[in-house]
Protein backbone atom coordinates (compact mmCIF):
# COMPACT_ATOMS: atom_id res chain seq x y z
CA UNK A 1 0.00 0.00 0.00
CA UNK A 2 2.79 2.41 0.89
CA UNK A 3 4.51 1.57 -2.42
CA UNK A 4 1.90 3.60 -4.33
CA UNK A 5 3.22 6.98 -5.40
CA UNK A 6 1.38 10.21 -5.99
CA UNK A 7 1.04 10.98 -9.70
CA UNK A 8 0.24 14.49 -10.92
CA UNK A 9 -0.96 13.18 -14.27
CA UNK A 10 -3.49 10.69 -12.89
CA UNK A 11 -7.20 11.04 -13.61
CA UNK A 12 -8.06 11.54 -9.92
CA UNK A 13 -5.52 14.34 -9.55
CA UNK A 14 -6.75 16.15 -12.68
CA UNK A 15 -10.39 15.88 -11.57
CA UNK A 16 -9.47 17.14 -8.10
CA UNK A 17 -7.66 20.16 -9.55
CA UNK A 18 -10.64 20.91 -11.83
CA UNK A 19 -12.99 20.70 -8.84
CA UNK A 20 -10.68 23.02 -6.88
CA UNK A 21 -10.65 25.60 -9.68
CA UNK A 22 -14.46 25.46 -9.95
CA UNK A 23 -14.84 25.93 -6.20
CA UNK A 24 -12.45 28.90 -6.26
CA UNK A 25 -14.48 30.42 -9.11
CA UNK A 26 -17.73 29.93 -7.14
CA UNK A 27 -16.11 31.53 -4.08
CA UNK A 28 -15.04 34.61 -6.07
CA UNK A 29 -18.48 34.93 -7.71
CA UNK A 30 -20.19 34.54 -4.33
CA UNK A 31 -17.98 37.21 -2.80
CA UNK A 32 -18.69 39.66 -5.64
CA UNK A 33 -22.43 38.98 -5.35
CA UNK A 34 -22.24 39.47 -1.58
CA UNK A 35 -20.50 42.80 -2.05
CA UNK A 36 -23.14 44.04 -4.51
CA UNK A 37 -26.27 42.77 -2.77
CA UNK A 38 -25.22 43.71 0.75
CA UNK A 39 -23.33 41.55 3.22
CA UNK A 40 -24.82 39.88 6.27
CA UNK A 41 -24.02 36.81 8.32
CA UNK A 42 -26.61 34.66 6.54
CA UNK A 43 -25.58 35.50 2.97
CA UNK A 44 -21.97 35.05 4.01
CA UNK A 45 -22.66 31.34 4.38
CA UNK A 46 -22.44 30.95 0.59
CA UNK A 47 -18.92 32.37 0.54
CA UNK A 48 -17.95 30.31 3.58
CA UNK A 49 -19.37 27.10 2.06
CA UNK A 50 -17.58 27.30 -1.29
CA UNK A 51 -14.49 28.90 0.23
CA UNK A 52 -14.30 26.19 2.88
CA UNK A 53 -14.77 23.49 0.24
CA UNK A 54 -11.99 25.02 -1.89
CA UNK A 55 -9.58 25.19 1.06
CA UNK A 56 -10.51 21.63 2.04
CA UNK A 57 -9.94 20.36 -1.50
CA UNK A 58 -6.52 22.06 -1.63
CA UNK A 59 -5.60 20.51 1.73
CA UNK A 60 -6.76 17.07 0.54
CA UNK A 61 -4.60 17.36 -2.58
CA UNK A 62 -1.64 18.32 -0.38
CA UNK A 63 -2.47 15.37 1.91
CA UNK A 64 -2.43 12.98 -1.05
CA UNK A 65 1.10 14.15 -1.87
CA UNK A 66 2.27 13.31 1.67
CA UNK A 67 0.04 10.24 2.03
CA UNK A 68 2.70 7.67 1.09
CA UNK A 69 5.10 8.95 3.75
CA UNK A 70 2.36 8.82 6.37
CA UNK A 71 1.44 5.25 5.39
CA UNK A 72 5.05 4.12 5.75
CA UNK A 73 5.16 5.46 9.32
CA UNK A 74 1.78 3.91 10.06
CA UNK A 75 2.89 0.50 8.77
CA UNK A 76 6.03 0.66 10.91
CA UNK A 77 3.93 1.21 14.04
CA UNK A 78 1.50 -1.47 12.86
CA UNK A 79 4.42 -3.90 12.70
CA UNK A 80 5.04 -3.38 16.43
CA UNK A 81 1.43 -3.29 17.63
CA UNK A 82 -0.28 -5.54 15.07
CA UNK A 83 -3.47 -5.06 13.08
CA UNK A 84 -6.55 -3.73 14.81
CA UNK A 85 -9.56 -6.02 14.86
CA UNK A 86 -12.75 -4.94 13.05
CA UNK A 87 -11.10 -1.67 11.98
CA UNK A 88 -12.15 -2.14 8.35
CA UNK A 89 -15.74 -2.75 9.44
CA UNK A 90 -15.72 0.41 11.58
CA UNK A 91 -14.34 2.48 8.70
CA UNK A 92 -16.94 1.10 6.30
CA UNK A 93 -19.77 1.87 8.72
CA UNK A 94 -18.49 5.40 9.35
CA UNK A 95 -18.14 6.05 5.61
CA UNK A 96 -21.66 4.85 4.86
CA UNK A 97 -23.23 6.86 7.68
CA UNK A 98 -21.34 10.07 6.82
CA UNK A 99 -22.25 9.87 3.13
CA UNK A 100 -25.89 8.95 3.79
CA UNK A 101 -26.45 11.74 6.32
CA UNK A 102 -24.70 14.32 4.15
CA UNK A 103 -26.57 13.37 0.97
CA UNK A 104 -29.93 13.25 2.77
CA UNK A 105 -29.32 16.77 4.09
CA UNK A 106 -28.11 17.97 0.66
CA UNK A 107 -31.03 16.40 -1.21
CA UNK A 108 -33.48 17.92 1.26
CA UNK A 109 -31.91 21.29 0.48
CA UNK A 110 -32.37 20.77 -3.27
CA UNK A 111 -35.88 19.34 -2.99
CA UNK A 112 -37.01 22.10 -0.64
CA UNK A 113 -35.86 24.70 -3.15
CA UNK A 114 -37.63 22.95 -6.04
CA UNK A 115 -40.89 22.42 -4.12
CA UNK A 116 -41.07 26.02 -2.92
CA UNK A 117 -40.33 27.40 -6.40
CA UNK A 118 -43.39 28.78 -8.17
CA UNK A 119 -43.63 28.85 -11.95
CA UNK A 120 -43.71 32.32 -13.45
CA UNK A 121 -44.42 33.36 -17.07
CA UNK A 122 -42.85 30.99 -19.56
CA UNK A 123 -39.85 29.98 -17.46
CA UNK A 124 -39.54 26.39 -16.31
CA UNK A 125 -39.51 25.54 -12.61
CA UNK A 126 -35.95 24.20 -12.85
CA UNK A 127 -34.73 27.45 -14.44
CA UNK A 128 -36.41 29.60 -11.79
CA UNK A 129 -35.00 27.38 -9.05
CA UNK A 130 -31.42 27.59 -10.35
CA UNK A 131 -31.64 31.35 -10.88
CA UNK A 132 -32.94 31.80 -7.34
CA UNK A 133 -30.47 29.45 -5.65
CA UNK A 134 -27.31 30.60 -7.49
CA UNK A 135 -27.72 34.33 -8.20
CA UNK A 136 -23.97 34.85 -7.88
CA UNK A 137 -23.47 32.90 -11.11
CA UNK A 138 -26.41 33.92 -13.30
CA UNK A 139 -26.22 37.62 -12.50
CA UNK A 140 -23.01 37.54 -14.53
CA UNK A 141 -23.51 34.60 -16.91
CA UNK A 142 -26.57 34.10 -19.10
CA UNK A 143 -28.65 31.10 -18.06
CA UNK A 144 -27.87 27.86 -19.81
CA UNK A 145 -29.00 24.34 -18.93
CA UNK A 146 -25.48 22.92 -19.10
CA UNK A 147 -24.08 25.69 -16.93
CA UNK A 148 -26.91 25.11 -14.46
CA UNK A 149 -26.08 21.40 -14.29
CA UNK A 150 -22.39 22.22 -13.84
CA UNK A 151 -23.20 24.53 -10.92
CA UNK A 152 -25.32 21.80 -9.31
CA UNK A 153 -22.47 19.32 -9.74
CA UNK A 154 -20.00 21.75 -8.16
CA UNK A 155 -22.40 22.27 -5.28
CA UNK A 156 -22.71 18.50 -4.72
CA UNK A 157 -18.95 17.95 -5.03
CA UNK A 158 -18.36 20.67 -2.44
CA UNK A 159 -20.74 18.93 -0.04
CA UNK A 160 -18.97 15.59 -0.54
CA UNK A 161 -15.57 17.25 -0.11
CA UNK A 162 -16.50 18.54 3.33
CA UNK A 163 -18.05 15.17 4.17
CA UNK A 164 -14.90 13.29 3.16
CA UNK A 165 -12.76 15.63 5.26
CA UNK A 166 -14.81 14.87 8.38
CA UNK A 167 -14.78 11.18 7.57
CA UNK A 168 -10.98 11.15 7.20
CA UNK A 169 -10.41 12.94 10.52
CA UNK A 170 -12.84 10.67 12.38
CA UNK A 171 -11.31 7.47 11.01
CA UNK A 172 -7.74 8.60 11.73
CA UNK A 173 -8.71 9.60 15.28
CA UNK A 174 -10.43 6.27 15.95
CA UNK A 175 -7.49 4.20 14.67
CA UNK A 176 -4.93 6.23 16.63
CA UNK A 177 -7.05 6.23 19.79
CA UNK A 178 -7.36 2.44 19.56
CA UNK A 179 -3.58 2.10 19.43
CA UNK A 180 -3.20 4.12 22.62
CA UNK A 181 -5.97 2.07 24.21
CA UNK A 182 -4.26 -1.22 23.30
CA UNK A 183 -1.00 0.13 24.71
CA UNK A 184 -2.79 1.01 27.94
CA UNK A 185 -4.19 -2.54 28.11
CA UNK A 186 -0.62 -3.77 27.75
CA UNK A 187 0.42 -1.51 30.63
CA UNK A 188 -2.38 -2.90 32.81
CA UNK A 189 -1.02 -6.40 32.29
CA UNK A 190 2.28 -5.22 33.80
CA UNK A 191 0.52 -3.70 36.78
CA UNK A 192 1.89 -5.00 40.08
CA UNK A 193 4.67 -6.95 38.35
CA UNK A 194 8.38 -6.39 38.88
CA UNK A 195 9.88 -5.34 35.55
CA UNK A 196 13.51 -4.72 34.68
CA UNK A 197 14.87 -1.43 33.41
CA UNK A 198 15.15 -2.83 29.87
CA UNK A 199 11.48 -3.85 29.90
CA UNK A 200 10.42 -0.35 30.99
CA UNK A 201 12.63 1.10 28.26
CA UNK A 202 10.89 -1.09 25.68
CA UNK A 203 7.49 0.18 26.84
CA UNK A 204 8.67 3.78 26.76
CA UNK A 205 10.08 3.41 23.24
CA UNK A 206 6.81 1.89 22.02
CA UNK A 207 4.90 4.79 23.55
CA UNK A 208 7.28 7.21 21.82
CA UNK A 209 6.51 5.53 18.49
CA UNK A 210 2.80 6.21 19.01
CA UNK A 211 3.53 9.84 19.93
CA UNK A 212 5.61 10.32 16.78
CA UNK A 213 2.84 8.78 14.67
CA UNK A 214 0.34 11.14 16.30
CA UNK A 215 2.49 14.15 15.40
CA UNK A 216 2.78 12.96 11.80
CA UNK A 217 -0.98 12.45 11.53
CA UNK A 218 -1.62 15.82 13.15
CA UNK A 219 0.66 17.57 10.63
CA UNK A 220 -1.51 16.12 7.85
CA UNK A 221 -4.95 16.72 9.40
CA UNK A 222 -4.62 19.80 11.64
CA UNK A 223 -5.70 22.35 9.00
CA UNK A 224 -8.57 20.14 7.85
CA UNK A 225 -9.76 19.87 11.44
CA UNK A 226 -9.66 23.65 11.94
CA UNK A 227 -11.63 24.37 8.74
CA UNK A 228 -14.17 21.67 9.54
CA UNK A 229 -14.79 22.94 13.09
CA UNK A 230 -15.30 26.51 11.85
CA UNK A 231 -17.79 25.41 9.20
CA UNK A 232 -19.77 23.22 11.59
CA UNK A 233 -19.92 25.98 14.20
CA UNK A 234 -21.18 28.49 11.63
CA UNK A 235 -23.80 26.12 10.20
CA UNK A 236 -25.10 25.15 13.64
CA UNK A 237 -25.46 28.79 14.73
CA UNK A 238 -27.16 29.93 11.50
CA UNK A 239 -29.52 26.97 11.28
CA UNK A 240 -30.45 27.30 14.93
CA UNK A 241 -31.34 30.95 14.39
CA UNK A 242 -33.07 30.67 11.02
CA UNK A 243 -34.71 27.29 11.21
CA UNK A 244 -35.16 26.26 14.81
CA UNK A 245 -35.63 29.44 16.84
CA UNK A 246 -37.09 31.78 14.22
CA UNK A 247 -40.75 31.35 13.27
CA UNK A 248 -41.88 32.78 9.94
CA UNK A 249 -45.39 32.21 8.67
CA UNK A 250 -44.19 32.47 5.06
CA UNK A 251 -41.87 29.49 5.42
CA UNK A 252 -43.19 26.14 4.24
CA UNK A 253 -43.00 22.79 6.00
CA UNK A 254 -40.16 21.76 3.70
CA UNK A 255 -38.11 24.73 4.87
CA UNK A 256 -38.35 23.62 8.49
CA UNK A 257 -37.66 19.98 7.59
CA UNK A 258 -34.46 20.99 5.82
CA UNK A 259 -33.47 23.37 8.63
CA UNK A 260 -33.91 20.65 11.26
CA UNK A 261 -32.09 18.05 9.12
CA UNK A 262 -29.21 20.42 8.45
CA UNK A 263 -28.98 21.32 12.13
CA UNK A 264 -29.04 17.67 13.24
CA UNK A 265 -26.52 16.47 10.64
CA UNK A 266 -24.09 19.31 11.36
CA UNK A 267 -24.48 18.80 15.12
CA UNK A 268 -23.95 15.03 14.91
CA UNK A 269 -20.94 15.31 12.62
CA UNK A 270 -19.47 18.12 14.72
CA UNK A 271 -19.94 16.20 17.98
CA UNK A 272 -18.52 12.99 16.50
CA UNK A 273 -15.57 14.94 15.10
CA UNK A 274 -14.83 16.56 18.47
CA UNK A 275 -15.27 13.41 20.55
CA UNK A 276 -13.06 11.26 18.30
CA UNK A 277 -10.29 13.87 18.07
CA UNK A 278 -10.38 14.47 21.85
CA UNK A 279 -10.17 10.72 22.42
CA UNK A 280 -6.62 10.66 21.02
CA UNK A 281 -5.31 13.02 23.71
CA UNK A 282 -7.26 11.38 26.53
CA UNK A 283 -6.07 7.88 25.62
CA UNK A 284 -2.47 9.09 25.40
CA UNK A 285 -2.63 9.95 29.12
CA UNK A 286 -4.07 6.61 30.28
CA UNK A 287 -0.70 4.82 30.89
CA UNK A 288 0.00 7.34 33.65
CA UNK A 289 -2.45 5.51 35.93
CA UNK A 290 -0.52 2.26 35.63
CA UNK A 291 2.79 3.99 36.32
CA UNK A 292 1.45 5.35 39.60
CA UNK A 293 0.70 1.81 40.85
CA UNK A 294 4.01 0.08 40.16
CA UNK A 295 5.73 -1.63 43.12
CA UNK A 296 8.71 0.05 44.74
CA UNK A 297 11.05 -2.74 43.65
CA UNK A 298 10.23 -2.01 39.99
CA UNK A 299 10.85 1.74 40.16
CA UNK A 300 13.89 2.93 38.19
CA UNK A 301 15.12 5.81 36.05
CA UNK A 302 13.23 4.55 33.00
CA UNK A 303 9.95 4.74 34.94
CA UNK A 304 10.77 8.30 35.97
CA UNK A 305 11.57 9.23 32.37
CA UNK A 306 8.33 7.57 31.26
CA UNK A 307 6.28 9.56 33.78
CA UNK A 308 7.89 12.84 32.78
CA UNK A 309 7.28 12.11 29.12
CA UNK A 310 3.56 11.46 29.65
CA UNK A 311 3.13 14.49 31.91
CA UNK A 312 5.07 17.01 29.83
CA UNK A 313 4.55 15.73 26.29
CA UNK A 314 1.01 16.65 25.20
CA UNK A 315 0.20 14.72 22.03
CA UNK A 316 -3.08 14.83 20.14
CA UNK A 317 -4.84 16.44 17.21
CA UNK A 318 -4.79 20.22 16.94
CA UNK A 319 -6.55 22.88 14.91
CA UNK A 320 -3.83 24.31 12.67
CA UNK A 321 -1.38 23.91 15.61
CA UNK A 322 -3.27 26.72 17.42
CA UNK A 323 -5.26 24.68 19.94
CA UNK A 324 -5.10 21.12 21.22
CA UNK A 325 -8.29 19.08 21.12
CA UNK A 326 -8.91 18.22 24.77
CA UNK A 327 -11.96 17.97 27.00
CA UNK A 328 -10.90 21.11 28.83
CA UNK A 329 -10.68 23.03 25.55
CA UNK A 330 -14.18 21.96 24.47
CA UNK A 331 -15.71 22.78 27.87
CA UNK A 332 -13.94 26.15 27.97
CA UNK A 333 -15.21 27.10 24.51
CA UNK A 334 -18.76 26.06 25.40
CA UNK A 335 -18.70 28.00 28.66
CA UNK A 336 -17.29 31.06 26.89
CA UNK A 337 -20.11 30.91 24.35
CA UNK A 338 -22.68 30.56 27.14
CA UNK A 339 -21.19 33.47 29.11
CA UNK A 340 -21.20 35.66 26.00
CA UNK A 341 -24.89 35.00 25.43
CA UNK A 342 -25.67 35.65 29.09
CA UNK A 343 -23.77 38.94 29.01
CA UNK A 344 -25.65 40.07 25.91
CA UNK A 345 -29.00 39.35 27.57
CA UNK A 346 -27.99 41.28 30.70
CA UNK A 347 -26.68 44.14 28.60
CA UNK A 348 -29.85 44.54 26.56
CA UNK A 349 -32.18 44.11 29.54
CA UNK A 350 -34.77 41.57 30.58
CA UNK A 351 -36.69 39.15 28.37
CA UNK A 352 -39.62 41.53 28.02
CA UNK A 353 -37.38 44.23 26.58
CA UNK A 354 -35.87 41.76 24.15
CA UNK A 355 -39.28 40.50 23.05
CA UNK A 356 -40.51 44.06 22.34
CA UNK A 357 -37.45 45.70 20.84
CA UNK A 358 -35.10 42.96 19.59
CA UNK A 359 -37.10 39.94 18.44
CA UNK A 360 -39.27 40.19 15.32
CA UNK A 361 -43.04 40.13 15.59
CA UNK A 362 -44.38 36.57 15.77
CA UNK A 363 -41.15 35.16 17.21
CA UNK A 364 -41.59 32.23 19.58
CA UNK A 365 -39.78 33.93 22.49
CA UNK A 366 -41.72 37.14 21.93
CA UNK A 367 -44.96 35.18 22.26
CA UNK A 368 -43.77 33.55 25.48
CA UNK A 369 -42.55 36.78 27.10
Amino acid sequence: MSQDEFRFCSVRTILSVIALLCQIAMTILSFCWLKESGANIFKGGVVLFFGGAAVTMALLINLSINWCGLLKKWEQVEGYFGHQKNLKLKFTLISILCIIFSMVEHLSYLLTGIITTKKESSQEVFEIYVLRMFPQVFNIITYNVWIALLVLVINSVSTLTLCFSDQLIIMGSIALGNYFQSFNDRMKMCKGKKLTSDQWKTLRVDYTRLCNLTRSLNDCLCHLLCVSLLLHLYIICVEMHQGVLEINENNSLGHYVHAILSFLVSSLRGCLLCLCSVNVYENSKLPKRSLYDIPQQSYCNEVEFFMLQIQKDHVGLTGSHMFLMTRRFLLTRNLSYYNTKTWRIKYTGNVGFISKHVLPKGHLWAALA
